[in-house]
């Protein structure tokens, strides 16, 4: 072979003639003119010092040093299409798993729409749900442990992508039978309260606290759980007030433990839940139609009332 850099052109071509057995049939495939390919194989002879195709009435015959190149000229064309032209990604195909972490303030919201959505999409697949802190999200996601995250991410780490997804709010729910229930809640009753504290991800400053501390007040902070759900639980045999996202706040639990939300006597900022994943799934196609989905989700789910 001459010590010379072959066009990857040139093997394109080489496949065409090999798989037509003609010139003219090859260049129509590849929709250039005879001429050109014909150029294209003289090429090809002089990088591989061999005729390589030989003349026959019905089109050409590849020599042997073709049928010997022929296996991995197949094999690294096929490849290089793949990688260079990957097929469009169909979710009913695919059999790969995806794992996503979700803060536990969007569970309730999210698991079911999407785990449904996601099987009826691609049956053969499967998602794996993580629970979510802002730390061990950020972690997971620089160690290829989990393909995305969705929680409130106050600060993001550098290096993964970040994109809003909705907003929320904070309620006040306490037991329907509290002293509380029946009359508005005054901010003077709010920080006089005991509290029960949900800190889903473990670490950081609440969004209460940080408001009441830029006013002077505090509050008493009696338990600190990790769930907002053990939150609402405690609430409901205590007195103890909870403040709990409006999306987390589901008719029938609240029903069935017999609790109420009242609005936050003051206005704190806006909870922003973001979605978070790392650079090397940016371009993947399946994660993008993961990604995809959870923003349909949750943009469905933004969309439906809910009343506090």
């Amino acid at each position: 072979m001459n010590n010379r850099r072959g066009d990857l052109n040139l093997f394109h071509i080489f496949k065409a003639i090999m798989e037509e057995r003609s010139v003219g049939r090859a260049a129509n495939r590849l929709g250039l003119t005879q001429p050109a390919v014909s150029n294209a194989l003289n090429r090809l002879r002089y990088v591989f010092d061999d005729h390589l195709f030989m003349r026959t009435p019905d089109g050409v015959k590849p020599t042997q040093k073709a049928l010997d190149l022929w296996p991995k000229v197949h094999q690294g064309v096929d490849m290089l299409t793949a990688t260079m032209f990957p097929p469009e990604f169909e979710p009913a195909l695919t059999t790969d798993t995806f794992r996503v972490a979700i803060t536990d303030a969007l569970r309730s919201d999210l698991t079911v729409s999407l785990g449904v959505a996601f099987f009826q999409s691609a049956p053969r697949a499967h998602l794996q749900f993580h629970h979510h802190t802002n730390m061990t999200s950020g972690l997971a996601l620089q160690n290829d442990e989990i393909d995305c995250a969705v929680g409130m991410f106050p600060r993001p780490p550098s290096g993964l992508n970040v994109t809003p997804l909705m907003t929320d709010e904070y309620v006040c729910v306490l037991r329907k039978d509290h002293p509380l229930a029946g009359r508005g809640l005054t901010l003077e009753a709010f920080t006089a309260s005991s509290h029960v504290l949900a800190k889903p991800s473990g670490i950081g400053s609440d969004t209460i606290d940080y408001w009441l501390a830029l006013h002077n007040l505090n509050r008493h902070i009696s338990l600190v759980v990790a769930y907002f759900a053990d939150a609402m639980r405690i609430s409901a045999v205590s007195d103890l007030l909870s403040c709990v996202p409006v999306r987390h706040l589901n008719e029938s639990t609240m029903t069935e433990l017999g609790l109420v939300a009242r609005p936050l006597p003051f206005e704190t900022e806006k909870i922003l839940f973001k979605m978070v994943w790392h650079e090397r799934t940016e371009r993947s196609a399946s994660h993008s139609w993961l990604r995809d989905l959870i923003v349909a989700k949750l943009a469905l789910s933004a969309g439906e009332p809910r009343d506090p």
